[in-house]
């Protein structure tokens, strides 16, 4: 397998307005991706952890084609609880370790459930990665969406919709870049499977809000794997849809973020992405 799209969330709408409108948007629109390529779940996948859910996702999603493209990973209350800290009640770091540890992939990319990839996008990455000998890490300046032309695209078929006549916005923060040539706030990271694997995935210590890409991104480059953004060389623009700033549901103390914890390139150790235990799988 060549590609694994790997993603997390769950079913309370922390992910704001239209949360499970825009999760079954985004993965219809994966699906039509891969169908017009001619591309077959021994092809790519979409590697989706449904986080701590009462009522699973994959129960009240809308996924128009269910072609085997889908792996649900279930992970239930029970367990997410002894992961997520009490202010947030989600932590980001171990759900998507719990993905990215379980991709079949050659290569992974994690984007979250409010990313718009176009058809022209996709076949951008694709054609890519079928020629791409170096294990570099990737990654996509952030643009958005606005709401409300979201909202009007999604009123059509999914097939249908490039978004070409958006408009669009770049984050700002991403113009101001690092000595490193990274800006942070990616709106997604593209990288060989064998480089997450040596680097154990997100630090697991960063359980709140924010600088989990800045942070893998230096572990990275000290183990010398640089940074390319493939918006820049490869004019790949994937999209963020727009919506209020969300601190992980933080109500209290809205601003309660993490601090760059880097030491060293191997923070977790080997149980990282909950690997040491077996969940349910469901196939969509």
């Amino acid at each position: 397998m060549k590609l694994s799209i790997v993603s997390r969330g769950r079913n309370d709408n922390y992910g704001g307005e239209n949360y499970k409108d825009k999760i079954s948007f985004v993965l219809n629109k994966h699906i039509s991706n891969f169908v017009r390529a001619e591309k077959t779940p021994n092809d790519v996948e979409i590697v989706f952890v449904d986080w701590g859910s009462d009522i699973p996702l994959h129960e009240v999603l809308k996924i128009n084609e269910k072609l085997g493209f889908i792996r649900f990973i279930i992970v239930p209350p029970e367990i997410t609880k002894n992961y997520d800290p009490p202010e947030t009640k989600f932590s980001f770091v171990h759900s998507i370790n719990t993905g990215i540890r379980r991709c079949l992939g050659d290569y992974i990319l994690h984007c979250d459930f409010d990313v718009f990839v176009s058809y022209d996008a996709f076949s951008k990455i694709w054609n890519f990665l079928s020629t791409c000998e170096r294990m570099l890490q990737y990654y996509f300046s952030r643009f958005h969406v606005h709401e409300l032309d979201f909202t009007e695209r999604m009123k059509k078929n999914v097939y249908d919709c490039e978004m070409n006549d958006v408009r669009l916005f770049p984050n700002p923060r991403v113009l101001v870049e690092s000595p490193y040539k990274f800006g942070g706030t990616s709106v997604a990271l593209l990288c060989h499977r064998k480089l997450f694997y040596q680097v154990e995935g997100y630090d697991e210590r960063m359980v709140y809000w924010g600088y989990q890409d800045i942070d893998l991104f230096l572990r990275l480059w000290t183990a010398n794997y640089l940074a390319e953004d493939l918006y820049r060389t490869l004019d790949v623009k994937l999209l963020h849809l727009d919506h209020p700033r969300i601190y992980c549901g933080m109500t209290n103390n809205p601003h309660l973020s993490n601090r760059i914890l880097t030491k060293g390139i191997n923070p977790n150790g080997n149980s990282w992405g909950i690997g040491n235990i077996k969940f349910e799988e469901y196939i969509i």
